[in-house]
């Protein structure tokens, strides 16, 4: 049982739930998380074996049939594409991911892949704001002058061509294929050669989607205008490139409960999350003020106890004077958005208003942690765990490191919220 303070009903009403609810009855925090996210509908109509199997239950939380992308070698980066409100299914239902893609289309997807635009918008607003965007940043996209291509198929050199531009470049035909597969940014039909690159081919939306999964594994991490001049070839490598050391995606690294404890390897002290506040203060130093999120501050070290004491959430965010790092040796403006990738896993990689980030949940299940793809997956939140970073949009370093409770971050935020409210 989650164990959380119980919230007057009425006070649901300033949130927007989106229930009914009657005077005399009260919801828990938790409750009203389940509700504004829809968790237990969702969890409670799917079947056992759909609870435990990461791809349909992302399809659950989608609300989306799935039926001509089961099996399909870019199901699982459809299921990431469509979070991002990157790409979507046809008015038929199907995804049709062989298909090949529009202009329209890929600009959705190149601009959905970096959140834009932030707010909801009808078809034809977004198209405005496609297009509106792309011919003030230059990018080479021919349904700018010409209308009627935007719902024309475009082929994988021309999608290379708006790649380049995204990432501030200026290539043009061969020169943009060959950028993208030297530095492994885009894979060729049979071959990272520009023969096997096939550009003259149309991209399919399978592809497209894979490209931008690529892109974000990658390090791409914003949109930039593309150059006015022709960029220097001397940025171009030869091909094929040397064989790169390509990361399985949508994976997580098992953990143990010793992977979110707070360390600092030159005192050779470690403190794991449930550790009290004097057996921290005892070695650390006693803390003397809290900052605006109650969390008790050490210098740059950040601490936050629950009601009995215990740590259930830390955070470090400068690494000046800071000896501290995670249990596998993770150090602020030292370690990078790469070597997060190979430590803990592929599955963490979101974008978010702070840059590139990477989230890691888990949740404790028979003694033994296991990886959830997103908290909808998550049955007994009091055993849940969750671990972030954030890194320097340019130096990919890391610039933030937060682990904590899954109470903490996802149930407690609500109930303060409508604490504030009485």
């Amino acid at each position: 049982m989650r164990n959380v303070k119980k919230i007057s009903c009425s006070l649901l009403l300033t949130v927007s739930i989106g229930f009914n609810c009657f005077s005399d009855y009260s919801y828990s925090a938790s409750e009203v998380y389940d509700s504004f996210y829809g968790i237990s509908q969702i969890q409670n109509s799917v079947e056992p074996e759909t609870l435990s199997d990461p791809i349909k239950m992302e399809w659950a939380v989608l609300k989306r049939e799935s039926s001509d992308l089961q099996g399909h070698w870019a199901e699982r980066v459809f299921q990431w594409a469509i979070r991002h409100r990157m790409i979507d299914h046809y008015s038929d239902g199907t995804f049709q991911p062989d298909k090949e893609i529009t202009e329209k289309e890929f600009l959705k997807v190149l601009f959905g892949a970096f959140g834009y635009p932030r707010t909801k918008s009808t078809d034809e607003q977004l198209e405005r704001f496609l297009y509106s965007f792309s011919k003030d940043w230059k990018y080479p996209v021919d349904g700018i002058l010409h209308p009627d291509l935007r719902e024309a198929s475009i082929s994988r050199t021309k999608a290379a061509e708006i790649i380049t531009a995204a990432l501030g470049l200026h290539f043009e035909g061969d020169d943009a294929v060959i950028y993208l597969l030297g530095h492994s940014y885009a894979s060729g039909k049979s071959s990272q050669t520009i023969e096997g690159f096939m550009g003259a081919e149309q991209l399919t939306r399978a592809e497209a989607v894979q490209w931008f999964r690529k892109l974000q594994l990658k390090g791409m991490n914003q949109l930039q205008e593309r150059s006015e001049s022709p960029s220097d070839r001397s940025l171009l490598s030869n091909l094929p490139p040397s064989q790169s050391d390509e990361m399985p995606d949508f994976v997580f690294t098992q953990l143990t409960m010793e992977d979110f404890n707070l360390n600092d390897p030159i005192r050779n002290i470690s403190f794991k999350l449930g550790s009290s506040r004097e057996s921290i203060e005892e070695q650390i130093g006693i803390s003397t003020e809290q900052n605006y999120s109650k969390y008790d501050t050490y210098g740059r070290l950040f601490i936050h106890y629950d009601a009995n004491g215990l740590m259930d959430s830390w955070y470090i965010s400068d690494s000046i004077h800071l000896p501290f790092q995670t249990n596998r040796g993770v150090k602020l403006d030292e370690s990078t958005y790469f070597d997060i990738l190979s430590i803990y896993g592929t599955a963490g990689g979101d974008f978010n208003n702070y840059g590139l980030s990477l989230n890691y949940l888990y949740e404790e299940v028979d003694g033994k942690l296991v990886p959830r793809f997103s908290r909808y997956e998550i049955v007994d939140t009091d055993h849940a765990y969750n671990l972030s970073f954030i890194f320097d949009k340019k130096t990919y370093k890391v610039s933030y490191i937060h682990v904590s409770t899954y109470n903490f971050s996802y149930i407690e935020p609500i109930e303060k919220y409508l604490n504030k409210k009485k």
